[in-house]
């Protein structure tokens, strides 16, 4: 991106919830002047990340926001002709439910902590963390990364311990890997299976047995189990139990055959779609994200 015949890469968003703490938005690295055909210019090489606070308004349970990026794409000699992306976040929940490293609570919680019988269990899943079994670098050797990969993720792992948590004639049951300690905070800046130090705990919502990549989750963030959130307070392998609170938080995951949690976000063209503008009718919501 580069402030080509004089066009500085500019960022306008505007935000439902959201009060701006910064002036404006700043660039995580200094752009270098550049010299194309006698002029100079700033440019930013390789990734740049533009930041702004936000102060979010108090008692809000979601937020959203639209925006557009106008910016120029140059090199060495030339400078395409500038570009302006729009975009949407859809709807966030406010990252103050949890702090994830710490695995405190700031919400009220609803219930007592309920603690739950961990039993035997034969099933498996897909390895979590499956990092260390990769160690070709995919800059150097692709085809032997890529086969490292697919042989990682081919690969499951024994789940020994079980809880069943009944709830008005329901029962789901939460499955526990074999940890020799099990961490419930979250030490990286990652909440994904990839990086989180955090133990994962897989869920299984239709009783199958089997397990989908949704239904793996940290322990250092809330979990659903149906239609509300909890907190896992304790796995505690030599007492064989798994003690969980119900959190008072905003229904989170969607969960096939359960209810849907409540979203809001404004499209491009300003137009809003939330839970109520589709109520009864047949929707397909395909949510994607990038890395």
């Amino acid at each position: 991106m580069g402030d080509a015949t004089n066009l500085p890469t500019t960022i306008v968003f505007k935000g439902s919830r959201l009060t701006p703490i910064d002036k404006a938005f700043v660039p995580s690295v200094k752009p270098k002047i550049v010299t194309i055909d006698g002029v100079e210019q700033l440019q930013h090489a390789n990734t740049v990340t533009w930041r702004r606070k936000y102060r979010v308004t108090k008692g809000a349970a979601r937020l959203s926001g639209t925006g557009s990026i106008e910016f120029q794409v140059c090199n060495e000699m030339i400078c395409l002709p500038p570009s302006k992306l729009e975009f949407s976040l859809g709807v966030i929940v406010p990252e103050t439910v949890l702090s994830p490293r710490t695995n405190k609570s700031r919400f009220k919680t609803v219930r007592k902590p309920i603690g739950l019988v961990l039993t035997e269990s034969k099933l498996r899943r897909e390895i979590i963390d499956y990092t260390d079994l990769i160690t070709a670098d995919p800059n150097e050797d692709m085809d032997k990364y890529i086969e490292q990969m697919t042989s990682a993720m081919s690969k499951t792992e024994p789940l020994p311990l079980c809880a069943k948590f009944t709830r008005d004639g329901d029962t789901i049951a939460i499955y526990v890997p074999d940890r020799e300690q099990y961490p419930l905070t979250n030490s990286s800046d990652s909440d994904t299976r990839y990086g989180s130090t955090s133990t994962f705990v897989s869920i299984d919502h239709n009783g199958d047995g089997k397990f989908e990549d949704y239904e793996s989750v940290p322990t250092n963030l809330p979990i659903r189990l149906f239609d509300s959130m909890f907190l896992v307070k304790v796995i505690d392998k030599a007492r064989r139990e798994i003690t969980i609170q119900e959190l008072n938080l905003p229904l989170a995951g969607a969960v096939l055959g359960r209810k849907c949690p409540e979203f809001w976000y404004e499209t491009v063209e300003g137009r809003v779609v939330s839970n109520e503008t589709i109520l009864g009718a047949v929707t397909i919501l395909d949510i994607w994200g990038s890395t």
